[in-house]
């Protein structure tokens, strides 16, 4: 019998705009390819406002989910 795979999720978005449906988007389609592929999604971790731009502020929830991730170098 197959185990679920507990699995986490990160996306970004650059610039955030009053009308944006971006997030909305990008998690149901996270979860769509989640329940596609059998995988139990534990968390989706997401930066909105963060520029992927060298010399520009960190991605602290990206940071977060390469802390938790198991044999993380962290």
């Amino acid at each position: 019998m197959l185990q679920t795979q507990s699995v986490a999720d990160y996306f970004r978005v650059s610039q955030a705009r009053d009308d944006m449906h971006a997030p909305e988007l990008y998690r149901d389609e996270i979860e769509r390819y989640c329940n596609y592929r059998n995988l139990a999604l534990a968390e989706i971790f997401s930066d909105i406002d963060h520029s992927s731009y060298r010399g520009t502020k960190g991605r602290p929830m990206l940071k977060e989910l390469n802390a938790a991730a198991p044999n993380s170098p962290a």
